[in-house]
């Protein structure tokens, strides 16, 4: 085990609160209350929706400087067995997606 992350943490396994999503991870649950981000290879507008495309929202993404663009949703409220569907228009080919993705809220473990 490494001494600094054994140190940092004490035995102890941190609580993950934050999902990323990603064209290579794409996960299809998230807990309930964790903060959720979308993270792709080039500028895009997420357009989104909760429980069927409800309330459809657009969200930009932000170059983190390091050829990822991430963007979170402001998801933490939502409850177990609802869902968000995200789309992506994508800026350098003006171009949409062309299919929907689909994530859905776990209970959370506690």
């Amino acid at each position: 085990r490494p001494v600094a992350t054994w140190n940092r943490y004490q035995g102890v396994r941190p609580e993950i609160t934050h999902d990323i999503w990603g064209p290579r991870y794409r996960p299809r649950h998230i807990k309930q209350g964790d903060r959720f981000t979308i993270a792709l290879r080039s500028r895009a507008r997420v357009h989104w929706g909760i429980n069927g495309w409800k309330d459809p929202r657009d969200s930009e993404t932000r170059d983190t400087g390091l050829d990822v663009w991430t963007t979170e949703l402001p998801v933490a409220a939502l409850k177990a067995g609802e869902s968000i569907q995200f789309t992506f228009y994508w800026h350098d080919s003006s171009n949409w997606e062309g299919r929907d993705f689909e994530v859905l809220i776990s209970p959370s473990a506690g």
